[in-house]
């Protein structure tokens, strides 16, 4: 299914999640589970995986250019693929920082069961305006017409893999991708793209996001304080845009980046911004 109207939800449907978390974390796992509890049904399963650190054997012995925080969250969702290779339903993947909403549950369900991919993002970071406002465009047609639709990403500069289905027939080519590269070049998630890109695995989106990252996505132990900071300006956007979103939550954020902003840069921001709400096309 590429798209299609949201059903009544029987909430039936068992889906086995596991998330990544550190020991230290502790305040994440307990965000992410009372989460969960709240707005996930009981045919579900939450499994928190422990998170593989820098100081264990197996990320010690990866090679390559990544940081040591890099290579443990890399190898930290390969054994998690690893694990669940044999699986014969769809697995959800989670990082510590995914947040679920009152209709995450219910779209989810609505889209697994498609054979149309074999990673579905749940939500994803871009990086260029461009991609941006396509997005933006869909998502807002969508909600008015109560629609979801499963976006091929093949062509979208996207990042992050805080929450993303595995399918059944996935399992496989993942494991076998992941098995062939034991010293991985690029983050996770850039290596996710690129096997997409190469189309050696069909990689979509559910559009609108079903779930978001929470405020604790910018605190990352993974990114340096200067990737935190461009990632917090990412994550408003994932913020504003997913299925539960509101712009109200997030307006002291916006007002902050706002102080930095020059008056040509406000000006350009406020074209952008209309020709998005309502495309403009050459000659109309």
């Amino acid at each position: 299914m590429s798209g299609g109207v949201l059903p009544p939800c029987f909430f039936g449907f068992f889906m086995d999640c596991i998330f990544i978390n550190l020991d230290e974390a502790r305040d994440r796992r307990v965000a992410l589970e009372t989460n969960f509890k709240r707005f996930c049904p009981a045919s579900w399963r939450l499994t928190r995986f422990p998170a593989l650190t820098p100081h264990v054997q197996q990320v010690r012995d990866m090679g390559g250019a990544l940081r040591p925080a890099e290579k443990a969250c890399f190898a930290s969702h390969r054994q998690i693929v690893r694990n669940v290779a044999d699986h014969g339903a769809p697995v959800l993947v989670l990082e510590d920082d995914a947040v679920f909403g009152p209709r995450s549950a219910q779209m989810i369900e609505q889209s697994v069961a498609s054979s149309d991919y074999d990673l579905l993002f749940l939500n994803i970071g871009l990086n260029r305006v461009s991609g941006m406002v396509e997005i933006f465009q869909i998502v807002q047609k969508l909600k008015q017409e109560g629609r979801v639709f499963l976006r091929n990403v093949v062509d979208l500069p996207f990042f992050g893999a805080s929450s993303y289905v595995i399918s059944p027939q996935g399992f496989r080519p993942l494991a076998e991708a992941l098995s062939a590269y034991p010293h991985p070049a690029d983050p996770y998630d850039f290596f996710l793209r690129r096997l997409i890109l190469s189309q050696a695995l069909r990689g979509r989106v559910l559009l609108p996001f079903p779930m978001s990252v929470s405020a604790q996505s910018d605190m990352s132990f993974v990114q340096t304080d200067e990737k935190q900071r461009i990632d917090h300006v990412w994550n408003l956007f994932r913020r504003i845009l997913w299925v539960d979103g509101e712009v109200e939550g997030c307006r002291r954020d916006l007002a902050a980046l706002e102080t930095h902003l020059t008056p040509e840069a406000k000006a350009c921001a406020t074209i952008w911004a209309t020709m998005a709400q309502a495309p403009f096309r050459q000659g109309s």
